[in-house]
């Protein structure tokens, strides 16, 4: 016989205590309706930095007020975050900016400086996408 059928046949059920148990009748802790100090913050701002490689589709900022403008392959989302249209490494250049007051964002945020917009640089974010790897060889033909 091996030990370990030795033990579970010595085994013997354990004796039970019949225990009267008292639930809480309230519930314990605050309530969630009012809860105190400030709301969470919005995780905005800079995600990825200068030179790093993205996919398509990643957020490169998360900003409240135009702060930053799209530049090559970035698009803008209706919050104002600007994401990646196409993979490849992230370029952030600080360029003049030449407002197009056609578009609700331009118009919204200068506006009111339209007459004064000479000489205003703003950053910008590009993506540059990757060369592309020679996938295919070249084979001749008899």
């Amino acid at each position: 016989m091996s030990l370990l059928t030795q033990i579970l046949t010595n085994l013997q059920p354990c004796k039970t205590l019949n225990s009267a148990v008292r639930w809480a009748s309230k519930k314990a802790g605050g309530s969630s309706r009012n809860p105190k100090g400030h709301a969470p913050g919005k995780r905005r701002g800079i995600k990825t930095q200068d030179g790093s490689k993205v996919t398509q589709s990643s957020i490169l900022l998360r900003q409240l007020h135009i702060r930053c403008h799209p530049g090559l392959n970035v698009g803008m989302g209706k919050d104002g975050s600007l994401y990646a249209l196409q993979p490849g490494r992230v370029l952030i250049t600080c360029e003049k900016f030449e407002p197009n007051f056609d578009k609700y964002w331009t118009n919204k945020a200068y506006g009111s400086r339209k007459e004064n917009m000479n000489n205003v640089y703003k950053k910008y974010f590009h993506v540059i996408p990757e060369p592309l790897e020679p996938k295919f060889k070249l084979v001749d033909v008899i």
